[in-house]
């Protein structure tokens, strides 16, 4: 009898059997089906494996055994003795394995790192969008990174949250620059960080939450309320403040090669962007520039509409810690580059669909010189 092949639903599969080879599976391993990925029975000779594209497999004319074999895959047992004590015929099931394993639904036991209990979930999507191998890498990328959120308000507090609660390992909410934080042992720690590149691996742990007054989300208590010690290189700074941004930090970061990302929402909509890469894309002074070339009097308009007495409602507050914290983690994740790298994104109140606005170094800027000066 021919073996039973099954056909991959929403995704390539044109030449999966070209590279057979490079995707042998080894019968004498375990292996587990991916994380959150079902079984389920479609009709009488057809089981489909996984529930969402791109990661779904149909495996037409299962024999009676598919589903035992299947379910039974969980990485305590080698592959060879789960077919065999379910009945099922090594060789009949090979090509099905290595069709699995291209496609990230079937993953060798081994990769099965387990996270924290508050990283399930996120790993769990993870895994879909990317498979087990890159989940894992991502996490870990993300549990070495360093951020620093800086701003006063609900926005600062919310993106800070939402980055712990991703993984990030190490995450500090930095009060505006001039203000002055606690330490845990109780002494001020200064407000303006120095900036080496120094970096080292931390976990993300996550303990009780309590809730503050105007933060839309309860606070995660992995957040460390102070700036990094000195002597520390964050991955990035996200300025979230409801004034400008301080242009003597901005070009302070830009010095120091720091990638920033400004943070703002107000009772008209969010503004998210741009993330800037010292020497390689337009800073905040360029925008600033382009801005003032096409309107000279909007300074003073602008100071206006950054008071803090324009604070943003709760939704607004939600969807622009959201943005910027999806745009941070593009950054650390390394899967694409962010879509505000050299743009803002922008949403008015209302409004269903973003827009994206490209923002080209100014001309007049020399911020574009930091990697060729010495």
């Amino acid at each position: 009898m021919r073996p039973p092949l099954g056909s991959a639903v929403d995704c390539a599969v044109g030449s999966v059997f070209d590279n057979a080879a490079d995707n042998a599976v080894d019968f004498a391993a375990c292996y587990a089906l991916a994380p959150g990925v079902a079984v389920v029975r479609r009709n009488a000779t057809t089981l489909q494996i996984g529930t969402d594209p791109p990661r779904r497999f149909l495996l037409a004319d299962a024999p009676q055994c598919a589903r035992k074999v299947l379910t039974a895959l969980d990485g305590t047992a080698p592959l060879g003795e789960v077919v065999t004590a379910a009945g099922g015929l090594v060789e009949q099931w090979r090509p099905v394995f290595e069709e699995l394993l291209i496609e990230g639904l079937l993953v060798p036991a081994a990769e099965l790192e387990l996270p924290a209990p508050h990283l399930h979930a996120e790993r769990l999507s993870l895994i879909h969008r990317h498979g087990v191998s890159e989940a894992n890498r991502i996490l870990a990328a993300r549990a070495d990174a360093i951020v620093v959120v800086e701003g006063d308000g609900p926005l600062a507090e919310t993106i800070a949250d939402l980055l712990a609660g991703a993984g990030v390992g190490d995450v500090h909410h930095q009060r505006a620059v001039g203000a002055s934080a606690a330490m845990p042992d109780g002494k001020r720690a200064a407000p303006r960080p120095e900036l080496p590149r120094q970096y080292s691996r931390r976990s993300s742990q996550r303990g009780s939450q309590q809730c503050r007054q105007g933060c839309p989300l309860p606070r995660n208590s992995a957040v460390r309320p102070y700036p990094p010690a000195p002597q520390t290189h964050p991955t990035a700074v996200v300025f979230a403040d409801t004034g400008i941004p301080n242009p003597g930090r901005a070009a302070e970061l830009v010095l120091s090669l720091v990638p920033h990302l400004a943070a703002f929402a107000s009772p008209a909509g969010i503004v998210i962007g741009p993330f800037v890469l010292p020497g390689r894309t337009a800073c905040l002074n360029c925008v600033d520039r382009h801005r003032a070339d096409a309107d000279p009097d909007l300074s003073r308009a602008a100071e206006a509409a950054h008071s803090p007495a324009r604070t943003a409602g709760h939704l607004a507050t939600l969807t622009a810690a959201a943005t910027a914290a999806e745009q941070v983690l593009d950054l650390i994740d390394g899967v694409h580059p962010p879509q505000t790298v050299g743009a803002t994104v922008e949403r008015p109140a209302g409004g269903f669909y973003p827009r994206r606005r490209p923002w080209p170094v100014h001309p007049d800027c020399r911020c574009t010189r930091v990697l060729r000066d010495p």
